[in-house]
């Protein structure tokens, strides 16, 4: 079997986040000070832009451990738009909507699950603030 370029990236991601992971906080929390505290639009698209990718690829760097665990979660079953009665999983979900093989799905998923709680913690994040503000 060869390489692809989703291996390739999800064992780049893996060792970076491996490697960096411990330092880049540490860079964070240091720099955190110095920091403009009133950045242009520009800056705050850039930095949320890049925070929800990031998350994305973090997830999606994990997808060999996590695919296949997240396409078992047990979602309820919908027929017509409407919930209907009962459990299904979120492979079955999937692949009677949209026809996905189940390797690809194993591999999506995890980024879509990793946008969604980028974009989740985002909007936490600017909940919290303002309420502080």
């Amino acid at each position: 079997m060869g390489i692809t370029g989703g291996r390739i990236l999800r064992l780049l991601f893996y060792k970076l986040f491996r490697v960096w992971g411990d330092v880049g906080l540490l860079l964070v929390v240091i720099t955190l000070g110095a920091l403009n505290k009133t950045p242009s639009w520009f800056s705050r698209l850039a930095i949320i832009a890049g925070l929800v990718m990031v998350s994305s690829a973090i997830f999606y760097s994990w997808s060999e451990q996590i695919g296949a665990w997240l396409l078992n979660l047990p979602v309820p079953r919908v027929q017509n738009g409407w919930l209907a009665p009962g459990w299904t999983t979120l492979w079955h979900l999937i692949n009677n909507k949209y026809h996905v093989v189940y390797a690809d799905a194993r591999q999506y998923v995890p980024a879509i699950v990793g946008l969604l709680v980028g974009v989740s913690l985002l909007l936490v994040l600017f909940l919290g603030i303002s309420e502080i503000s």
